[in-house]
Order: C-alpha cells, then sequence, then structure tokens
C-alpha cells in the first residue's frame, strides 16, 4: 500500500534527463530484438550490475593472497579490461581490438593520423585529454583535517615504512599511512 502511494506520487520515476533503461543496439547502432522481434532493454536501475560485477570481482580475486600493492595493480588491470569490454559492446562504431593494452592503439593513431586519416574513429586517445588530480585507484576517506594533523606528526628519521605501508600513505596523500586497529595495545 505504502509503495503504490509513493509510486502513484512520482517518487518511483526515473529522475528528469537520465535514462536508466535503454533499447540495446548492436555494433552498429542498430536496435536489437529477441526472436519474437520484442526489443531488448538494458536496464541500468537496481543493483544487478553491481552486484554481477562485484560477484565476478570475489570469484576471481577472493582466494587470493596478494598485498595492497598488488591488489591495486590487478584491479586497475581488470577495470582496464572491463571498461573495453563494455565500451565494445554499447557503444556503436568502437573498435574491438582483440587485446587490451590501449596505449599502443593510441600510439598507432597518432603515428596512422600523421600520414593519413584516423585509424578509429569512434577511438578517444587518452593524451587528448588534459591531466588531472582524479584517481580511480585507491583514494583517500579521510577528511582533511585528519590528513593534515597526520602531516603535522614529526616523524623520527630511523621511520622506514614497509613497501606496501610507504603505498598507501602515497595512495592517501599523507606521510603515514591510515590503518586500521587490530587489538586493545594499539588502541591506547
Amino acid at each position: 500500500d505504502n509503495v503504490l502511494r509513493e509510486i502513484l506520487a512520482g517518487l518511483a520515476s526515473d529522475l528528469p534527463g537520465f535514462l536508466f533503461c535503454k533499447q540495446r543496439v548492436d555494433s552498429r547502432g542498430e536496435p536489437l530484438a529477441d526472436s519474437h522481434d520484442n526489443a531488448l532493454y538494458d536496464c541500468s536501475r537496481g543493483s544487478n550490475h553491481p552486484e554481477a560485477h562485484h560477484k565476478g570481482l570475489v570469484t576471481t580475486f577472493g582466494t587470493w593472497n596478494v598485498g595492497v600493492w598488488m591488489a591495486s595493480a590487478l584491479l586497475k588491470w581488470h577495470r582496464q579490461c572491463y571498461n573495453q569490454r563494455v565500451s565494445e559492446r554499447l557503444r556503436p562504431g568502437f573498435p574491438v581490438l582483440g587485446m587490451y593494452d590501449t596505449w599502443l592503439i593510441d600510439l598507432l593513431q597518432v603515428l596512422v593520423s600523421q600520414n593519413w586519416s584516423v585509424l578509429f574513429p569512434e577511438w578517444s586517445n587518452t593524451g587528448d585529454f588534459a591531466p588531472t588530480a582524479e584517481t580511480f585507484n585507491t583514494v583517500p576517506l579521510h577528511s582533511n583535517e585528519l590528513g593534515a594533523a597526520i602531516d603535522q606528526i614529526t616523524l623520527p628519521a630511523t621511520l622506514k615504512l614497509t613497501p606496501e605501508h610507504a603505498f598507501i600513505a602515497k595512495s592517501m596523500g599523507t606521510k603515514l599511512p591510515l590503518l586500521p586497529v587490530h587489538g586493545k595495545e594499539e588502541n591506547v
């Protein structure tokens, strides 16, 4: 009863200007249909897509015993491959390369365009974009105040961080890594 009232009030609708359901298209941008000529739709509303992706991550990497640095590298490569496969499937005209070394395609595009035209018209070279401080890997979750307080700590000259701790500190943008507390001794 409450759900029906919310639907009638328009609270369960898509936001204006945002489409969460769209018809599937093939690599040429043509609409896809099933064997009964019913249109095929993709819906990004809800949690099916992220849940399936997270299940794949757990299945793939869940039993691996790796450190933070290697886990970050593996997830970066996984994201690269996943984004390319999605682009091949959903972006009309996006080239199916058969490999994931996109920096080589960027280089090839530049070399070909110097003598002829563009090799892949729907391809965006990463070098065409301005560099930013944005990152997609391990990111800071702490407040600016906490980061400033950590940076005010005077470290002994003899302190040497492990490679894992140094990686976390660099990713967090602090002198020291933010680590969980494991017991009463550390909680003092």
